[in-house]
């Protein structure tokens, strides 16, 4: 069968209008599901450590035909912390195709107060309509809030106290801290033989007072532990991170500042520093007692005293045994013939525990003794007849 090329143009122009038609039926008649919306993160990135006021930024895109964003929210959630929620609308009179919304987040404070440190999701979720139907997208991203503790605050003067028998004491006391996750107190002192401030205690975050009772002077210092004392307080709360625990040891130097290789804990800037002077030791007055002494009561007898220790005497050597021979020595008047040691406690013993006396070991000599003896017997009676025989002339 033959076709006239007239008629031939007429069915190719049939065909394309029933293409066309098709086509068209087929986007206007297409079901709801086949629309789509779409979350972009702006800011903050996935991951980021906030602290602060930070910004929150999405935008939210429709792709179906004839859709247009209508909503979208925001909120912002940690482990049993509501951080915030923020929703913004598309004007009716807008071709929204795209929209964003922009929210401004104090990662300090929330819908119940103020936050702990931790790990946080934001949600965002946009919503989209159409003739035909609507769509919803959602996305989220983790984020780290690490903020610092405030800085303390001190509650009045320091408070210098010498109870009775005890060294002096320095009671310090401050504000409590109002973050929920406080973790602990740095206390620092200065004393007056030191240079920089140091490490004084570690006590939690509960606690607002403590009580300094170490007072040790180096030696030797004559005015021991008198002078002015600095103390200054640092807070800490934990700093949290993705590979590390916020249960951790926190780790801080003599300044206060935190160990710059990944420490666990942020601190607060120092607090202001408070002054405390602290006397010399007062000597005791005339009628009391000192500390740790039996109080003394007028009119009553004295407390008896304790007997002193009997000490043990002391216990000389003996002297060494003395060798039985004669031996010489001279002295300031005549030495006698012969000389023997006497043995210890014999005679009166000198500075060594033993004395010499003179011994005569052999028999006299009559013959010298006799003629010494004649001859001054005979001279005094040749003295006697001489005088006598004088006057006799007279």
């Amino acid at each position: 069968m033959l076709v006239r090329p007239a008629m031939r143009g007429t069915l190719v122009v049939r065909f394309a209008g029933a293409g066309a038609l098709a086509a068209l039926a087929s986007l206007l008649f297409a079901p709801a599901s086949s629309a789509r919306a779409t979350v972009e993160w702006q800011s903050p990135n996935e991951g980021a450590v906030l602290k602060g006021t930070v910004g929150i930024k999405v935008v939210g895109s429709a792709d179906g035909f004839l859709e247009r964003v209508e909503e979208i929210k925001l909120a912002a959630a940690g482990e049993g912390a509501q951080g915030g929620s923020w929703a913004g609308q598309c004007p009716k009179d807008k071709d929204c195709s795209t929209f964003s919304l922009e929210a401004t987040w104090d990662t300090r404070r929330g819908s119940s107060g103020l936050l702990p440190n931790g790990t946080y999701v934001l949600t965002a979720v946009v919503r989209t309509s159409s003739p035909f139907g609507g769509d919803e997208g959602k996305s989220e991203e983790t984020v780290f809030v690490s903020n610092p503790p405030a800085r303390p605050v001190w509650k009045g003067e320091g408070v210098v106290s010498s109870p009775e028998g005890a060294g002096p004491r320095v009671t310090l006391t401050w504000e409590a801290g109002k973050e929920p996750d406080l973790r602990e107190y740095w206390i620092y002192r200065q004393a007056p033989w030191e240079e920089a401030p140091q490490p004084l205690a570690v006590v939690p975050g509960s606690r607002t007072t403590y009580e300094d009772r170490d007072f040790v002077a180096p030696s030797p210092r004559p005015e021991g532990y008198a002078g002015s004392y600095r103390y200054f307080i640092v807070a800490l709360r934990p700093r949290p991170s993705s590979d590390r625990s916020t249960s951790a040891k926190c780790r801080l130097d003599v300044k206060g500042n935190p160990d710059p290789v990944g420490d666990p804990c942020i601190a607060s800037e120092a607090s202001e520093v408070r002054g405390v002077t602290l006397s010399p030791p007062q000597p005791p007055s005339p009628g009391s007692s000192p500390a740790g002494a039996a109080p003394v009561t007028e009119g009553a007898p004295p407390p008896p005293q304790a007997a002193a220790p009997s000490l043990p005497r002391a216990t000389l050597p003996k002297p060494p045994p003395v060798q039985d021979a004669p031996f010489s020595l001279t002295l300031p008047y005549p030495t006698p013939a012969n000389l023997e040691v006497a043995e210890p406690g014999e005679e009166s013993p000198g500075p060594l525990g033993w004395a010499a006396r003179v011994v005569r070991r052999r028999e006299l000599d009559k013959r010298a003794v006799l003629v010494p003896v004649a001859g001054g017997m005979m001279l005094m009676v040749s003295a006697g007849l001489a005088l006598k025989a004088r006057q006799g002339l007279r």
